[in-house]
């Protein structure tokens, strides 16, 4: 497919129909050439577009150019917006989520979030994780040496079982419904 020639024809038609902001239909502004690869906010390069073909306009420009990450956060904004509520396909999903794991972060992004991450208390571990390097061997090993007590190997245990409250929860929770005229009995196990 020509991922170029269906951008370019969607870019077209937007424009020839001269769309005006909420005149009749939702529309939202879209840069044609993104920002992060030369575009600039001149009117020349916005066009205004549906929800679904300004959607549609940031899937192909993950295919356009492919492996750039801030194309594929773009994306994934729109993927994930609670703004705009967009429904997004179980394949639309797949693939935003791939595109994010498999394009490296660069510098400057890991630069951006390590500093937003000064002054927060987080463990140097943990900022080496949002930042995406790897740990040395010697944070590997220290891993595996935590020491966690038996109470809470067992919480754990009965979490992956599916059993997240205790009985002793699960009866005081039944005395109080039990108390109440509607409440069924409830089976502690």
């Amino acid at each position: 497919m020509n991922y170029n020639k269906v951008y370019d024809d969607i870019i077209t038609r937007a424009k020839s129909e001269n769309r005006i902001k909420h005149e009749k239909h939702y529309n939202e502004n879209h840069h044609i050439i993104p920002i992060c690869v030369g575009g600039t906010n001149s009117k020349e390069n916005l066009v205004l577009l549906t929800a679904r073909e300004h959607y549609i306009c940031h899937k192909l420009l993950t295919y356009i150019y492919k492996g750039n990450y801030k194309i594929a956060c773009a994306f994934h904004r729109m993927t994930f917006s609670k703004k705009l509520n967009y429904r997004v396909s179980s394949r639309d999903y797949a693939y935003d989520k791939e595109l994010l794991h498999t394009i490296p972060r660069p510098d400057e992004i890991r630069e951006k979030i390590k500093n937003t991450l000064t002054g927060r208390h987080l463990s140097e571990e943990h900022k080496q994780h949002l930042t995406g390097k790897k740990l040395s061997k010697e944070q590997l090993e220290n891993r595996k040496n935590i020491v966690i007590s038996e109470i809470t190997r067992e919480r754990m245990r009965k979490s992956r079982e599916g059993k997240h409250a205790s009985d002793i929860t699960k009866q005081k929770i039944a005395k109080k419904l039990l108390g109440n005229h509607n409440a069924t009995k409830i089976n502690v196990h």
